[in-house]
């Protein structure tokens, strides 16, 4: 996290740790959305195979936790994918 103080106040960035965190998901070159998920569709906890290794899921998931702190507008997207690292799946 850093911290950037001036006559607005205090500002916190996370720039490295997201950029890191886009080099290990290996989706650095994505192209940005006005919104972060689709809200057509519904997730399920039925659908798509059990991931053999959820371990992953549940590091990336817990980093987006994170980033939440000072990207507010990916909150939403972050707890629905919270809802299944009991038992992620694929999707198809």
């Amino acid at each position: 996290m850093e911290a950037n103080r001036n006559s607005q106040g205090l500002h916190l960035y996370q720039t490295k740790y997201i950029c890191d965190l886009l080099h290990h998901t290996k989706i650095v070159g994505a192209k940005p959305l006005a919104s972060p998920i689709v809200t057509s569709t519904k997730l399920s906890s039925f659908d798509g195979e059990v991931l053999s290794d959820p371990t992953d899921y549940r590091h990336i998931i817990g980093a987006l936790q994170y980033c939440t702190i000072t990207r507010p507008d990916i909150v939403y997207t972050v707890n629905q994918l919270c809802q299944y690292m009991h038992q992620p799946r694929s999707s198809y």
